[in-house]
């Protein structure tokens, strides 16, 4: 019983610790090859007071590129915050995004601190393949490409 009892205040005190993250992310936590040109994407399921969104209320910083300022927005939706960086990310790097609050809805809701990171892609440059190159990958994937 009092095994039972040490392992039910394990969990509860694990839980009590676990972040909540927004409904939606992108890119997505943990996600790697994430192109340099990638804005962050939130929403929390709730229409947004656009007077309470403040570009400092988001702190990214990249593993090379150190802190990254962003500007916010508010997508016609009302509800899908886009954090545009004003610069482009570094290849190769951890980005981190830290949400510390501040962001309400127009109804009362609150979005809950958050912080998670993904890991942009190591190459400069896209790769663009042609379409013989996009046929024979399809190919040895025992998939066709369609335009």
């Amino acid at each position: 019983m009092k095994h039972l009892f040490t392992l039910l205040l394990l969990i509860l005190t694990v839980k009590a610790g676990a972040q909540s993250l927004p409904a939606y992310l992108s890119p997505k936590p943990f996600s790697k090859f994430i192109s340099r040109e990638s804005n962050i994407i939130i929403n929390n399921g709730f229409r947004v007071n656009p007077l309470s969104m403040s570009d400092n209320c988001l702190i990214v910083s990249g593993s090379i590129s150190g802190r990254i300022e962003v500007k916010l927005y508010l997508s016609d939706d009302g509800e899908t915050v886009i954090a545009e960086p004003v610069k482009r990310f570094t290849e190769g790097e951890t980005v981190t995004v830290s949400y510390s609050g501040g962001i309400r809805g127009e109804e009362g809701d609150t979005m809950k601190p958050f912080s998670y990171s993904f890991t942009i892609t190591p190459l400069k440059e896209r790769i663009i393949l042609t379409e013989e190159q996009k046929q024979m990958f399809a190919q040895s994937r025992g998939k066709v490409i369609d335009e």
